[in-house]
């Protein structure tokens, strides 16, 4: 007896192990292949999809079944239906079933160090690690921004706050750290300036009076040029050069560079915060606090 292909249909399960995992918990999938026709196994190919454009490729059958190993970080947190296609063979006709498992996020934690206390115009450095991830976090954790998030009342000056460094989980063990940087302002002193004009040439100004002096002392015939003649424009030149320099500070009003004020001292709240690379991009945050003296 010939069975035509088109009439025996085959069951596809699809059995995911466990069911609930941790969004970076690796996941084992067996699919099974059986059908009416006792006698014949199927054989053939089998491809795994999921939602999230994951696809395992084609996996041979082997004595009706075919077992997939789906790494950790691949799904977001949810339900996520896994779907197996048959491609059929001579006997059994192409057929699909599915099966489903929960992923629960994978989180991770940080840990900030609190500085010692500093002055105006000094840094502190906080270190920032990764507690132990109870959820079996996995993946490289970048430390993103760190933010001041408390300041005193009225507080002039802010300090302001950078942050480098990875931290890796392993399976929820967390490796390396990073460091956030506090940089603080010092007092610095006033000073008087005078406003730049417009059309201000600086030395040229300065200088115009010398040279007109010049212009009128080679104005005068050689032959008129007696010793007493030559000390009396010399002195005009010293004259004339200084009141030109005077002449050119006097050409706008005075104005005060007020200086900068230092951090106000007190307590500085700043909160870091990292960034993972798992499909969710899971964000956490740590805070620790700088005392300015």
């Amino acid at each position: 007896i010939i069975v035509s292909a088109a009439t025996v249909l085959p069951t596809v399960t699809v059995t995911p192990t466990p069911s609930t995992i941790n969004s970076s918990q690796s996941l084992a999938v067996t699919i099974s292949v059986a059908g009416s026709s006792s006698n014949v196994v199927p054989s053939g190919y089998v491809t795994l999809t999921a939602a999230g454009g994951y696809s395992s490729g084609q996996i041979a059958l082997s004595g009706g079944t075919a077992k997939i190993t789906i790494l950790g970080n691949t799904f977001n947190a949810g339900t996520v239906t896994l779907t197996a296609s048959y491609s059929g063979d001579a006997v059994y006709a192409a057929g699909s079933g599915t099966g489903t498992v929960t992923v629960n996020a994978s989180t991770y934690s940080l840990s900030a160090t609190t500085p010692a206390a500093v002055s105006p115009g000094s840094s502190a450095t906080s270190t920032i690690t990764g507690k132990a991830s109870t959820t079996n976090y996995t993946g490289t954790v970048t430390l993103a921004s760190c933010s001041l998030t408390s300041s005193p009342s009225g507080a002039v000056s802010l300090p302001a706050c950078s942050v480098s460094g990875t931290i890796t989980y392993t399976a929820g063990t967390a490796s390396g750290s990073g460091t956030a940087t506090v940089s603080t302002t010092a007092a610095s002193v006033g000073a008087m300036v005078r406003p730049r004009l417009p059309g201000d040439k600086g030395w040229l100004d300065a200088g115009s009076g010398t040279i007109l002096a010049l212009l009128v002392f080679f104005g005068i015939p050689a032959r008129r040029r007696s010793w007493r003649n030559m000390l009396v424009v010399l002195a005009a030149l010293v004259i004339l050069g200084g009141m030109a320099a005077c002449g050119s500070g006097l050409g706008g009003s005075m104005g005060t560079n007020p200086g900068t004020s230092a951090t106000t001292a007190g307590n500085y709240t700043f909160t870091v915060q990292g960034t993972g690379n798992d499909p969710a991009n899971t964000q956490e945050t740590t805070t620790f606090t700088v005392t300015v003296n």
